[in-house]
């Protein structure tokens, strides 16, 4: 049955399971502009022609400016980048921040993409493509237009697009340490054998085509997947793959492939994608990459306008050429009808006319007077302001085969018409607990992500400890599809197993995991073991404040043993994820009585035992210490969570061993923490920050200092992780600094507070922190 029309009730999730990346400035508003300062015959040897592959970054200086004012960073790489590009007469470039400073960040960036998107005569398609990708809820890069000047010449208008790397995975997911791997033409996933080393390997090109960017694992992860993903029977395939993959999400990514006209990824073409081995869900997410030519640029002589929605994989779904991810998934029918639910979903929310037209025309208007002041947009393809005028609403020929608004309104009305009416049983995705590895007596939260055509009727949980009677939760939801339950608290070494079940208003059922109660998801709440030993300051954004042996600014965690006698740390384990106590040996180094250790969590062992195999992340994480629990296993010796953190701002215990915590701007590593200056105590700033606060990790309650440069009226509130408000500050006038005690939070978990003031000028200013608290 075809759908005459749209009439679905489609659920849009307003607060997403996943952590959502709100604009900046770098990735929205009105046009800034990137400045490049080089010597000019370093600038000449880049521009080169010889020179178009080269990768070399030569040291630059940057400049962003926007409606705030200039920002400058000395030191940074700068290089040519792309594909095909690098022959053009506009070419595209990269800025890498920590090239000659490692381990430094700018706004929470490694690096920069400038892109002269010099197929695309809009220069929007890429920008336009990535807003759809986040609105569909996939994990995709920011982008939005730039001018980029470099030694004062106007060189056009970029695209500037988000970087996927460690940073990206930071600000995507709750858990930044699994595998990401970078897979370009011929990534096809085809099964080649057990052995890693043969997907290592693969490079007719001269660059692997399973580039690993992220993590460990030496392509294992990736053979031992394509293996369940080509070789898994017909029959148990479902079970198996859910186990995997992230379904759902690569259906949505599949969808957005077929809307845009996305011919130069993975399903079509075996290229430009990423994936990323999430350990939060144990499971593979697919993630696009490279997105300039889509929405109707085409340089294969075919119309992806028009493109069937069920055949858009390249060849027939039961044959050469592979494609098993795309294939393999749609010939299963609950996949198939799944796809419908997320082409039907877009198609009646973000890809309307109504909701996609004024996006793309407010970005034109953003641009059009640049766009004919660029002197490199006539040389690749003859085009001027005329062109970039007529490309918005006709084929320009060539590989333009059709203006970008026609586009969108031809493959939906494709789309529409073919595709296929359905009535899914309730998706559900991104089941988690919170926190994801629970302390003894730690309050755990259990949600879930639903989607349905409408409300479902039922959401519930099954819980059993340590292979009990399964006791039966309700599911509640404050909107955007997230629903959740309180699992409880649980004792040390509890082993609890849980399935979440939900059904709709017709009576289809589904649960997560797939397979139920026979195959349900677990954790074991850690076994706490206290020796005097802790884990007492850590940095996790270090520019200046102390280099390793390498004179690298690494992150670094400081251990201290408070005991009267030295200790040896032969036999502990310390690691950034609780579900992985293993992670990183101590050596058999000793600690003297009221003596300090400094560990360098770098992820680089080569240089050295005290080098760990993971990094901080400056966004907040967990850092754990493990030791022999005298039976044969382990026990948690000493645990922190931790929020966001500044750059050079360490913390840590106050005093050393102590339960509390206090930010440092004066860190102290290998040494006493007494004496130190807490940033709550940082001088007042020009409008408002949020200077600190504490206890943090908290109990339960805490107090929040903040800092004014003007009088104003001071407001705000605290969401949980999943985007609730649970707490609100009322208004109060306040001039200069203020010290503010909100009150007890319920659950365990990660929390933001979120405040502004209100000057007397009418302006607004606004600053955030995370609290994490703890029982």
């Amino acid at each position: 049955m075809r759908l005459a029309a749209l009439s679905l009730l489609l659920l849009v999730p307003t607060a997403l399971a996943q952590p959502v990346v709100l604009d900046d400035g770098l990735f929205g508003g009105p046009l800034p502009t990137a400045s490049i300062e080089i010597h000019p015959d370093t600038l000449a040897a880049i521009l080169a022609p010889g020179n178009a592959q080269s990768d070399v970054e030569y040291r630059a200086t940057f400049t962003w400016t926007d409606a705030d004012g200039d920002d400058v960073v000395e030191e940074v790489g700068f290089r040519l980048r792309g594909n095909t590009s690098r022959e053009a007469a506009k070419k595209s470039f990269k800025v890498s921040f920590n090239t000659y400073r490692p381990g430094r960040e700018w706004r929470s960036l490694d690096k920069l993409n400038l892109n002269g998107e010099h197929n695309d005569p809009t220069v929007l398609r890429s920008a336009v493509a990535w807003g759809l990708a986040r609105e569909m809820r996939i994990p995709g890069a920011r982008a939005h237009p730039v001018r980029l000047v470099i030694n004062g010449d106007f060189f056009g208008v970029y695209a500037n697009v988000e970087h996927i790397d460690d940073e990206f995975l930071t600000s995507h997911f709750r858990d930044d340490r699994g595998t990401l791997y970078k897979c370009l033409f011929p990534a096809d996933l085809d099964f080649l054998g057990t052995d890693p080393q043969l997907y290592r390997d693969l490079a007719p090109f001269g660059r692997p085509a399973y580039e690993l960017k992220e993590g460990s694992g030496d392509h294992v992860d990736l053979a031992a997947f394509i293996d369940v993903l080509n070789n898994t029977p017909d029959a148990d395939f479902p079970d198996a793959i859910e186990r995997a993959l992230d379904v759902n999400g690569y259906l949505r990514a599949l969808a957005f492939d077929i809307l845009t006209g996305n011919w130069d990824g993975y399903a079509y073409n075996q290229n430009n994608y990423y994936l990323y081995f999430d350990p939060e869900i144990g499971a593979v997410r697919y993630i696009p990459y490279d997105l300039d030519n889509t929405l109707g640029i085409d340089f294969l002589d075919r119309d992806w306008g028009t493109r069937g929605v069920y055949d858009w994989p390249r060849g027939p779904l039961s044959g050469e050429p592979p494609r098993p991810l795309a294939k393999r998934l749609l010939r299963v029918p609950d996949y198939r009808d799944r796809l419908s639910f997320y082409l039907a979903r877009a198609l009646d929310g973000p890809y309307r006319a109504d909701a996609l037209t004024p996006r793309i025309e407010a970005l034109r208007a953003l641009i059009e007077d640049e766009v004919a002041l660029d002197p490199y947009y006539p040389l690749d393809y003859g085009w001027d302001i005329g062109d970039f005028r007529d490309a918005f609403t006709q084929a320009l020929g060539g590989h333009v085969d059709y203006g970008l608004i026609p586009f969108a309104e031809t493959r939906g009305a494709t789309a529409l018409a073919e595709l296929e009416s359905v009535d899914v049983a309730p998706l559900l995705s991104e089941a988690r607990t919170d926190p994801s590895a629970p302390l003894p007596g730690a309050a755990v939260r259990l949600s879930v992500w639903v989607e349905d055509e409408a409300a479902p009727a039922r959401v519930e949980a099954r819980v059993r400890v340590d292979g009990g009677a399964w006791t039966t939760l309700s599911m509640d939801t404050s909107g955007g599809g997230v629903w959740f339950t309180e699992l409880g608290a649980f004792a040390e070494g509890a082993v609890v197993e849980y399935v979440v079940e939900a059904e709709d208003a017709g009576g289809q059922v589904r649960t997560e995991p797939r397979a139920g109660d026979a195959a349900p998801r677990a954790f074991t709440v850690a076994r706490r073991l206290m020796a005097g030993v802790h884990i007492n300051e850590l940095l996790a954004s270090n520019d200046t404040v102390l280099a390793d042996e390498a004179g690298e600014f690494d992150d670094w965690i400081e251990i201290h043993n408070s005991n009267d006698i030295p200790i040896t740390l032969g036999g502990a384990y310390l690691t950034d994820d609780p579900t992985d106590p293993t992670r990183f040996a101590l050596p058999d180094v000793m600690i003297p009585e009221g003596g300090f250790l400094i560990i360098w969590a770098d992820d680089d062992t080569e240089q050295g035992p005290l080098h760990a195999p993971f990094k901080l992340s400056a966004g907040g994480e967990e850092v754990a210490l493990f030791v022999g629990d005298g039976a044969g296993g382990l026990a948690l010796a000493d645990y922190v969570a931790f929020g966001e953190q500044e750059t050079d701002v360490a913390f840590g215990r106050s005093p050393d061993g102590a339960d509390a915590f206090a930010f440092f701007e004066a860190p102290t590593p290998g040494a006493s923490n007494a004496g130190t200056t807490d940033a709550e105590d940082a001088p007042a700033p020009a409008a408002l920050t949020l200077t600190g606060i504490a206890p943090n990790p908290a109990p339960s309650a805490f107090a929040v200092t903040l800092a004014l440069g003007a009088p104003a009226t001071v407001e705000g509130d605290v969401v949980d992780a999943l985007g609730r408000v649970v707490a609100r500050v009322a208004p109060r006038e306040a001039d200069g600094a203020l010290r503010l005690a909100l009150p007890a939070l319920a659950a365990a978990g990660v929390y933001t507070v979120r405040l502004r003031a209100h000057t007397a000028d009418g302006t607004t200013h606004q600053a955030s922190r995370r609290v994490t608290v703890v029982r």
